[in-house]
């Protein structure tokens, strides 16, 4: 067994956990904080998260590396982050990355002054030089090199990006643009549904915000093609339920295995509102599964948890990415003769993964369920699941909750308002203390950070169940946590994503942005009570940021364009 050589034995976190044992003398963030005026060395900042492929490909080629450690521990002081602990330090970092030529990503690769500011940014940079990416080990050394040696560049760079920043949240200094829900429909991919891209993504947000123009019939037979792919396509676990997180390939057929509680909510709800307008059994259905597949396989006593891995162990026990999910003839052994009729008729092998031809009628696709659920008995026997991180995200918890509501509003089935509910005040005594919002709990062992996020989302789940038992105890919930906002995060006239006054959340990624949907849950709680807010104060930073950044900004749009944009 390895002796373990860094502090990162002592945290929580099953991300850190993953490399309190490599030979990089690793810190975490919190550490950082408490020696930040005593480092003496550059930060190389690493973030990434437990159930990530190539985060644990860059830590078994680089970070487990005596000769590639040791430079590091000389030359550098080595964070490690969990992006799930601190998304305002991933926002932040990310930020940086995309805007000085990085596609962001994760892993993240950062290196930064004695501060914590960033100077250069990367992703996945491999052992040797490799996918024409430069090694890590060139990278370091090519760093090293520039802050010893020329670190007036150094000091340029930190000083260009935070002037970028000043500009960026002035709202002065931007001009309003005419914008048109028109344009999204170049981004359209009307052949395969989804966004145009070499890979696929959800991207639920942008579909959140053109389902308020489904009565535009292209932007409904979009929407219906991009769902038509999450239900029947490669991103989906037709044999145990739940989503992948995006596939590689423009097709949707080849995942990226990991499955994450957010992407799993938020495709429920999607589902869900889509099945309102369209009657779509096929909606409705893969809503339902998904619901199932994540009470089953996320719920804890403490709450949902957050990931299942992408990587699982193979029979020799080596860490291989997707091979739980690979089907071999062993998965069919208890199949009938019919049931394998069936399944050849409707489905289709890819890369060893089923996939389904096209909805038929819903008799048939239960058909094919229930054969799907001997082969995810067989499988689980013969194969060991990939690892579960089960840390409680408040925010993502809050999703799935307002998912629960959102597939309970079109099902009517009281089972699943029964269980957002639950959820919801499991939460709220546990990780809502004294007024503060603890991001993560491990096991009832609280993270104390949280972010704007997490109070946003918490009013909205709580906005949704007010909204469907009209009990006016969530109006005051909803009152007491907008006043919680406010107080935390409202700061010298901005709505900050953190505490720290540096992270203003404006953009969508794979969720909402959280100041985007602060808004429209506050348009939506001052309809019953008086917020003593003036929303107005915020519409003109809102209508310009959307202007400029209509692409990024689909929750900015659903909120103006309820009443501020024609």
């Amino acid at each position: 067994m390895k002796t373990v050589l860094n502090s990162l034995r002592d945290e929580n976190s099953l991300y850190l956990l993953q490399h309190a044992d490599n030979p990089v003398k690793w810190i975490s963030w919190s550490n950082y904080l408490k020696i930040k005026d005593s480092v003496v060395k550059p930060l190389f900042i690493s973030i990434g998260y437990s159930s990530c492929h190539w985060c644990h490909v860059m830590a078994e080629e680089s970070f487990s590396d005596e000769n590639i450690a040791s430079f590091l521990n000389d030359n550098f002081t080595p964070i490690k982050i969990d992006r799930e602990e601190y998304p305002d330090l991933d926002k932040k970092y990310q930020f940086f990355a995309q805007i000085t030529g990085s596609k962001g990503g994760w892993p993240l690769t950062i290196f930064a002054d004695l501060d914590g500011s960033p100077f250069y940014a990367g992703t996945y940079f491999p052992k040797e030089d490799r996918y024409g990416i430069p090694s890590l080990m060139r990278i370091l050394e090519s760093i090293n090199n520039l802050y010893k040696n020329s670190y007036e560049k150094v000091k340029l760079t930190v000083e260009n990006y935070q002037n970028f920043i000043t500009k960026f949240y002035d709202c002065e200094s931007l001009e309003s643009k005419e914008t048109d829900s028109n344009a999204f429909k170049d981004l359209f991919d009307y052949k395969n549904g989804g966004l145009k891209g070499s890979a696929k993504f959800p991207n639920i947000p942008v579909m959140e915000y053109l389902l308020d123009h489904g009565d535009d019939s292209d932007i409904m037979e979009f929407l219906v093609k991009t769902a038509d792919a999450l239900c029947l396509s490669g991103i989906y676990d037709h044999i145990d339920g739940g989503f992948f997180r995006y596939t590689v390939d423009s097709d949707w057929n080849i995942p990226h295995f990991e499955k994450m509680l957010y992407d799993n909510a938020l495709n429920i709800s999607f589902l869900s509102k889509l099945y309102e307008k369209t009657e779509n059994d096929l909606y409705l259905y893969t809503a339902k599964k998904t619901a199932d597949f994540c009470i089953e396989f996320f719920d804890t006593e403490y709450g949902f948890g957050a990931s299942y891995d992408a990587d699982s162990y193979d029979e020799n026990g080596n860490k291989r990415e997707g091979y739980f999910y690979t089907l071999t003839e062993e998965a069919f052994a208890d199949l009938t003769v019919e049931e394998v009729r069936l399944l050849s008729e409707h489905c289709y092998f890819n890369n060893n993964h089923i996939r389904i031809n096209n909805f038929i009628n819903i008799d048939i696709f239960r058909k094919l369920q229930s054969i799907f659920s001997k082969i995810s008995i067989r499988r689980s026997n013969l194969k060991k699941r990939p690892n579960f991180d089960n840390k409680v995200i408040f925010s993502w918890n809050c999703l799935m909750i307002s998912a629960l509501l959102d597939f309970y509003e079109v099902s009517s089935d009281e089972f699943y308002f029964n269980k957002a509910l639950d959820s919801y005040f499991k939460i709220f005594h546990t990780m809502y203390v004294d007024g503060e919002i603890n991001r993560v709990s491990y096991r009832g062992k609280l993270l104390k950070h949280s972010v704007l996020e997490d109070y946003v989302y918490f009013l909205s789940s709580t906005n949704k169940i007010f909204s469907i038992t009209k009990d006016k105890n969530f109006l005051n919930i909803g009152k007491k946590i907008l006043h919680d906002i406010l107080e935390k995060f409202y700061i010298k006239n901005i709505l900050w994503y953190n505490r720290s006054s540096d992270v203003v959340d404006i953009f969508d990624d794979a969720t909402p942005s959280s100041f985007g949907l602060f808004l429209k849950e506050c348009e939506m709680l001052g309809r019953y009570v008086d917020l003593n807010v003036d929303l107005d104060r915020f519409v003109e930073f809102a209508k310009k940021m959307h202007s400029n950044y209509p692409f990024a900004t689909p929750s900015l749009a659903i909120f103006l364009e309820k009443k501020y944009i024609n």
